[in-house]
C-alpha cells in the first residue's frame, strides 16, 4: 500500500511539474507615434542644432530613432544623434 501511495504521489507531482509551463512572454509595446521639437528651422552654413524626438507611448519596447535629411546639399544630419549641421 505504501509503495502504491508513493507511486501515486510521484505520478501526481510529475503532472504538476510538467503542467507548469514556461512563464508567459511579455509582448512588445509598439511605437504609435514620433514627434520632434523642430518641424522647420532656418540654419546658416556651419551652424549646428540637435533635433529631439519623443516616442509614444513612453513604455514602447524599441525607442530607437534614426535621423536623415533628404537635402544633404543644405544640411548634414547625424543619423544617431540628430545633430544637424548647416
Amino acid at each position: 500500500m505504501k509503495k502504491w501511495l508513493a507511486f501515486m504521489l510521484v505520478f501526481i507531482l510529475a503532472f504538476v511539474v510538467v503542467g507548469c509551463g514556461p512563464d508567459p512572454v511579455e509582448e512588445d509595446v509598439l511605437v504609435t507615434g514620433v514627434t520632434t521639437d523642430v518641424t522647420e528651422k532656418e540654419i546658416v552654413v556651419g551652424a549646428k542644432f540637435i533635433i529631439k524626438a519623443t516616442i509614444a507611448p513612453a513604455n514602447a519596447t524599441d525607442k530607437k530613432v534614426s535621423y536623415a535629411s533628404d537635402k544633404v546639399s543644405v544640411a548634414i544630419v547625424n543619423s544617431s544623434s540628430g545633430e544637424v549641421t548647416g
